[in-house]
């Protein structure tokens, strides 16, 4: 790994592509990096070119322009074929069922006591070669739906139906209804047996403590306990105090009406679909098109659902990795895969002054192959340098716009959330922004009274959220969680895809 520069960036050549909805720590960036240079063009099924990625400790993404730009043009015209479309499906969810396997084997050896250092050795070299393979599969399918590859083609099929749709509904309507997933995901299961769970604590006070009780909240968490954690980080699965705090604030806030309603607005929204599809029938190519991109939706949502499963059952063997190191668990993420070899390999301690440096900061990046990297206080500077001058965010305006993902209208306080935990913070009606949603911000979108993101298409986590939870929603402002601050008073207007801000949060 050599020594990132200054003048080994060429910032005309970059452009901001994603902020991760979590902490993304070096050695994440090391996976990151890998797998798009080496891993991406063998991946998509078409020749592209090696693509160079920089990450930094701001948790911003970027990705060079003409390489994305070659990206995009050639996986929408890949997505004309409906063979390409299938391999996408299947290879998204066959390669991410790779983790559940990697996660049985490193279970099985920690549970008969087989970690010695060559089979913590052989169970990380594994590891590697599979996230390097899955990563890939985070992106391909994300690109189709950020660039609205298949939304773009449903929304000119109903264009072409106008006058037979609108004395039904209106399109956008029409389109967000159609392009819903059929398929339920584990966030919608996940919903009906919580609430079946508040349904039972309200008939019995002491529901903590009954038998019953105790026995289906079990179950409950064997299923769902994955929710708060993330992949590479050590946060603990949800535990039982936990979901007994959360019942009692279902039960005090009377939540189970609002999921009531959410079903009664479903069913509608269904009805509405097949009333639409039936409609629709004879145009073989649109109806193709809505099929096509209600499995995207569906794909992208539960892909993300079976990863973060995965990797919370590789906790167990993160943690026995860090003590073999002599590290706390949280201090693997500032190690690259290769460095944890080698400590492994030779038996060496960490060298706690680099640990101490890359603390601090970094910026990650691989070019031509070549992996470069800056750490500590030199590489806050680089990170806040690339930022300020890639980014360009006009940070004065009024107005910010978006694309509607379910229409509504809102007017609240912004609470800013760059990772899950601090979504946890949101308060009943005030407005989530976030750069992206997925499994571990559902909490708090239930409590939004809107939700506004930066990235994100229509078959996007948030944008499938907030139609089942009937919250307005927009997404793809490219600049919101930049542009607005926690505190903010804004109006989320998702009939015209308008955030405006009313009051400045120094204002009020």
């Amino acid at each position: 790994m050599y020594k990132l520069l200054k003048s080994d960036i060429n910032l005309k050549e970059w452009e901001f592509e994603f902020q991760q909805r979590n902490k993304h720590t070096i050695l994440m960036a090391d996976f990151w990096c890998r797998a798009f240079y080496f891993y991406m063009p063998k991946e998509i099924k078409f020749k592209i070119p090696l693509l160079d990625y920089l990450i930094t400790s701001l948790n911003y993404g970027y990705v060079k322009k003409e390489q994305k730009k070659e990206i995009i043009e050639k996986i929408t015209n890949a997505c004309k074929d409906d063979k390409y479309l299938k391999y996408v499906m299947s290879q998204t969810m066959a390669r991410v069922a790779e983790l559940d396997i990697s996660a049985n084997e490193v279970q099985n050896a920690l549970k008969n006591n087989n970690s010695s250092n060559k089979k913590l050795i052989d169970l990380w070299n594994k590891l590697d070669a599979t996230l390097i393979r899955v990563i890939p599969w985070f992106y391909i399918p994300w690109y189709i739906s950020e660039y609205n590859i298949l939304t773009n083609r449903v929304n000119d099929g109903l264009n072409r139906h106008r006058k037979e749709v609108e004395p039904i509904t209106n399109l956008s309507t029409a389109l967000i209804t159609l392009i819903f997933p059929t398929k339920l995901a584990a966030f919608q299961h996940e919903q009906t047996d919580f609430y079946n769970l508040v349904s039972i604590a309200q008939k019995n006070k002491q529901f903590a403590t009954d038998k019953i009780f105790k026995q289906k909240a079990g179950s409950y968490l064997k299923k769902y306990d994955w929710i708060t954690t993330f992949p590479l980080l050590p946060l603990p699965p949800f535990t039982y105090p936990e979901l007994i705090d959360k019942i009692k604030q279902a039960i005090k806030t009377n939540s189970i009406l609002d999921f009531q309603k959410q079903q009664r607005a479903k069913a509608e929204n269904d009805f509405l679909a097949q009333k639409l599809i039936k409609l629709l029938k004879n145009d073989k190519q649109l109806i193709n098109d809505i099929e096509w991109a209600q499995e995207l939706g569906y794909v992208l949502t539960a892909s993300v659902e079976n990863a973060t499963k995965s990797a919370a059952r590789h906790q167990g063997f993160f943690r026995k990795v860090a003590r073999t190191l002599s590290i706390e668990e949280g201090e693997l993420g500032y190690l690259t895969s290769l460095e944890i070899l080698d400590y492994l390999k030779n038996n060496k301690s960490v060298d706690q002054k680099i640990l101490k440096q890359r603390k601090i900061g970094y910026v990650f990046a691989i070019q031509k192959g070549i992996l470069q990297a800056s750490f500590g206080e030199e590489a806050t500077n680089l990170a806040l340098w690339i930022d300020e001058l890639i980014s360009n965010v006009d940070k004065n305006v009024k107005e910010i716009k978006g694309q509607v993902a379910n229409p509504g209208l809102a007017r609240g306080i912004v609470k800013i959330a760059p990772t899950p935990q601090d979504s946890y913070k949101l308060k009943d009606g005030e407005i989530l922004v976030c750069a992206m949603t997925g499994p571990d911000y559902v909490p708090a979108m239930k409590r939004a009274s809107a939700i506004v993101t930066d990235e994100g298409g229509l078959l996007s986590h948030a944008a499938i959220m907030s139609r089942e939870f009937g919250k307005p929603c927009i997404v793809g402002t490219k600049v919101a969680s930049r542009v607005l601050k926690t505190g903010d008073e804004i109006e989320v207007n998702a009939n015209d895809g308008k955030i405006t801000i009313l009051k400045k949060a120094q204002d009020l």
